[in-house]
């Protein structure tokens, strides 16, 4: 096993599980304390690991992840989508699975269908 992979930096696990645009939009969303884990804010230098529970606040939306793989480097989405599982604020997967938001197969429709879905169940309301 490697053991280089068994954890990354946070922000650069952000920017390749494609939850962020850039790899210093990662780090700017850890500075300023909109990622958390068990509900305590991310420190700069934090890693990240499988099993790890995140949740990450962007505007109204917030989106919640268990890590499921690691990766330094940004691919392609639905690669990218293999290194999350979405879960509800209870940390039950969201969907069911295929259909879930960041799922393999998933389209960039139905995951913010399914993620407005989430905020309205949260109390959050649709997005305008």
């Amino acid at each position: 096993m490697d053991k280089s992979l068994e954890a990354v930096p946070a922000d650069a696990w952000l920017w390749a599980a494609r939850l962020v645009k850039t790899r210093a939009a990662g780090a700017e969303a850890i500075a300023e304390g909109r990622v958390t884990s068990a509900g305590e804010p991310l420190a700069a230098d934090a890693e990240v690991r499988r099993g790890d529970r995140l949740e990450l606040r962007v505007g109204e939306s917030t989106t919640r992840v268990v890590v499921r793989g690691v990766a330094r480097l940004r691919g392609p989405e639905r690669l990218a989508a293999r290194l999350y599982q979405p879960v509800d604020e209870d940390g039950q997967p969201l969907a069911g699975g295929a259909g879930a938001a960041g799922a393999v197969g998933a389209t960039k429709a139905e995951r913010r269908r399914l993620q407005q879905a989430a905020n309205v169940r949260s109390g959050q309301g649709p997005r305008a």
